[in-house]
C-alpha cells in the first residue's frame, strides 16, 4: 500500500512544484497522467492509478489560512467527521479519497446529520463533499 511520503516524491519526481500558479500545477499533473476529478469553488480534484487510495487536490488561491482557521470554528462534534488533509505545502492538499459512488455520499451525509439538531449544511456538508473512509461517514471540504 502506498503511503502519503510515497505520493510526495512522486510528485517531486513528476517536477509539480508546490507554489506555482494553479494552472502550471494542473498542467503538470495532466501531463503526469493524473485524472481529473472535478472541480469546487476553490480547488480541482484529481487522482493517479498508481495512488488511487488519495486524491490531490490543487488550491486556486495561496495559503491555506482560511481552511485552518475554518476547522477552527466548526463545532467540535463536528470536527470528528471532518477528514483531515494528509499532506498540505503551497497549492496542494493530499487527503484519502472517500467512497462517494452509488449514492454513498448522500447516505455518508444523512449519516453525519442524525448527529445534529440543527442543519449543518450551513458548514457546507453536503452529498457534493461527504462520502465514507471504511464505514466511517466523513466529510471532507467545507467553506464558512
Amino acid at each position: 500500500m502506498n503511503t502519503v511520503k510515497d505520493l510526495v516524491r512522486f510528485l517531486k519526481k513528476k517536477k509539480v512544484d508546490f507554489s506555482e500558479s494553479s494552472l502550471s500545477i494542473r498542467k503538470r499533473l495532466r501531463k503526469s497522467k493524473f485524472r481529473f476529478l472535478g472541480q469546487g469553488c476553490y480547488k480541482s480534484a484529481y487522482v493517479h492509478k498508481k495512488f488511487p487510495e488519495f486524491v490531490v487536490k490543487v488550491n486556486k488561491y495561496t495559503g491555506w489560512d482560511r481552511d485552518c482557521l475554518g476547522v477552527m470554528k466548526l463545532p467540535k462534534k463536528l470536527r470528528k467527521f471532518y477528514l483531515r488533509p494528509a499532506f498540505q505545502k503551497g497549492r496542494i492538499v493530499i487527503q484519502r479519497r472517500c467512497d462517494t459512488k452509488n449514492g454513498n455520499s448522500v447516505k455518508a451525509e444523512i449519516q453525519i446529520q442524525k448527529n445534529f439538531r440543527y442543519d449543518i449544511g450551513r458548514y457546507d456538508v453536503s452529498d457534493y463533499n461527504t462520502g465514507f473512509v471504511g464505514d466511517k461517514p466523513v466529510f471532507f471540504d467545507f467553506c464558512l
